[in-house]
Order: C-alpha cells, then sequence, then structure tokens
C-alpha cells in the first residue's frame, strides 16, 4: 500500500487521473493521490531509474539558454542594486518580504563573511556562479551529467549527486525546485543533515499543493508538471517530513512566483487575462496567506 512521502499516512484518495506531461510531451498517462491528512500529491504510477532519467532530456534548467542575452544583462543589474539596498536595515526589510522567485534569499548574503554553499540540484550552475562571483565557497551537485557538463563550464564545482561525501561540511545546502523531483527525499534529506553545519542552514523552495491556483487549474496547474513531480507538498506536509529528518523550521518567506505559475499553466489565454486581473486585487493579501503561496520557501535548522 502506497504511502504519502511526506507525512507518511496510509490514508489516501485518487487526485487526478489520466495526467500527461504537456510541457515537455514525455510519453505516459499518470495518475496522483492525496494525502488525507496533509493534503500533498503524490504520482501513483510507479517510476524505473531509466524512466527517470528520460524524463529529463530536455529539461529547461540544464541547458544554458537562460544566462545569454538582455534577459541576462537585466537580471545582473537587478541583482547588483538589490545587493546595494539589502546594507541598509530598513531596505533589507523589504527586500526579505518581497524577495523575487529568481533572486533567492541566500543570494543577498553579503558583509565580509563567506560561506560555504552547496546547491543540491545545481542544474545549469546559474544560482552558483552568482554566489561565486560574491567570494563565497560554492559547490553543486545533480543527477543529470548534461547539467553538470555546463555548470562546470562556467567554472563550478560541480559533480554527481553519487560524489558527495558524508564528511564534506557546509553552512548553507539548498534545494530550489529539487525536492519534488526526488523518488526518496527523505532519504536525501537525512543524508544531507550530515554534511550541514551545527549553524547551518538548509533552504527549500518547492511548489505548494494547496496554493490558490492548484485549487483553480487542477491536473492542469504548472506546480503539478507531470511527470517530473513525484510529490507536491503541502506546508504541513513538508514540514513533517523535515522534522522526521531531524530539522525545524526557522523562517517562512514568500516567493513572487504567481505569475510564472499562471502563464505556464495549462490553461487558455482568456483564463490567464482573468486570473491576473484577480491576482491585482488579492495580492496585498498573498502577503500574508500561507496557502495562496504557489511556492514554498522554507528555512530549516538542525533540531537541538
Amino acid at each position: 500500500m502506497k504511502k504519502c512521502s511526506a507525512c507518511l499516512s496510509n490514508s489516501l484518495r485518487n487526485k487526478y487521473e489520466h495526467v500527461s506531461d504537456y510541457l515537455y510531451n514525455v510519453d505516459g498517462d499518470y495518475n496522483y493521490l492525496e494525502c488525507n491528512d496533509c493534503g500533498s500529491f503524490s504520482l501513483f504510477n510507479d517510476i524505473s531509474e531509466t524512466e527517470l532519467t528520460k524524463f529529463y532530456e530536455n529539461y529547461f534548467t540544464h541547458s544554458d539558454n537562460l544566462n545569454k542575452g538582455k534577459f541576462k544583462y537585466f537580471k545582473d543589474v537587478l541583482i547588483k542594486t538589490l545587493d546595494f539596498f539589502y546594507t541598509f536595515n530598513f531596505t533589507k526589510a523589504i527586500i526579505d518580504k518581497l524577495v523575487v522567485s529568481y533572486s533567492r534569499k541566500y543570494l543577498f548574503i553579503g558583509g565580509s563573511i563567506k560561506y560555504r554553499i552547496l546547491d543540491f540540484g545545481c542544474g545549469n550552475g546559474d544560482q552558483l556562479l552568482l554566489l561565486k562571483n560574491k567570494g563565497h565557497m560554492v559547490k553543486g551537485v545533480d543527477f543529470d551529467k548534461k547539467a553538470i557538463k555546463v555548470a562546470i563550464k562556467k567554472g563550478i564545482n560541480a559533480k554527481s549527486v553519487s560524489e558527495l561525501r558524508t564528511n564534506e561540511e557546509y553552512d548553507i545546502i539548498s534545494l530550489l525546485n529539487v525536492i519534488e523531483h526526488l523518488p526518496d527525499p527523505e532519504m536525501t534529506l537525512k543524508m544531507l543533515f550530515n554534511n550541514l553545519s551545527s549553524n547551518g542552514k538548509l533552504m527549500i523552495e518547492t511548489p505548494n499543493s494547496r496554493s490558490f491556483l492548484s485549487k483553480r487549474f487542477k491536473k492542469n496547474w504548472r506546480g503539478l508538471e507531470c511527470p517530473r513531480h513525484l510529490v507536491v507538498f503541502s506546508n504541513q506536509g513538508l514540514d513533517d517530513l523535515l522534522l522526521r529528518c531531524g530539522f525545524k523550521i526557522s523562517s517562512v518567506y514568500r516567493i513572487k512566483s504567481f505569475s510564472f505559475y499562471l502563464n505556464n499553466s495549462n490553461i487558455s489565454k482568456m483564463m490567464k487575462f482573468q486570473y491576473k486581473f484577480i491576482h491585482i486585487l488579492i495580492s496585498p493579501f498573498l502577503l500574508f496567506t500561507p496557502n495562496l503561496r504557489e511556492t514554498n520557501f522554507r528555512i530549516y535548522v538542525k533540531c537541538n
């Protein structure tokens, strides 16, 4: 009998049936279950390692296209501007509250302290390159050989996940839109527990199964990303999993990702326009209502 990967509950019900991959057209017909206790979604189908590899043959984070052209120029300018204002206490607080999706909270780490940072699921290494340029000691690991090669070309110390050693210690470990892809997230988190320093921080970003758009668009929601997202966590489910692995929650941040999930959901242009208008009306409430957040961005520390 299948258990919820988040809270280990046996109480599951059918959520979505006959879901297909509209993003990368991977063949297959997939079903998702929902946990009655924590509200997380789990892929019902059993996926082999060979199948899992095929899911990522053309995946967007494994190419170098995101770090080229005009987008890279404006992205660099934005990061430098935010870095400048982050040095002032009054603007630091504002940035913390309104952190944007591609400028993760930990990218603003400044000052004279240089951190040892591990990005688990580093993809093409774009995030680590920004951190490396700030003087931090960075390392990335990934399952995909193509992604590792792209990251190495950028000067990133990137390795296969299997090459990560238990005696390596880091001040910050990040899993940014990664944990939902893992066949065994609990095993991975228990492994990373040993790699995190006693005062270190584990940073996780992942889609929220109970978000506003998840409830509206159901199996057409971008955050489901069938079949690559094996588990889509709720806030409660994610916290339950981390607690089991020896972590406790430290901070919760809002990620401004509503537009991304709206624009990339499998819905008509008219529906996107309608929801963009609704988003303008409800955006002030999104800052204070966790279940309306499309993405969970939570920072964990080791339990005492």
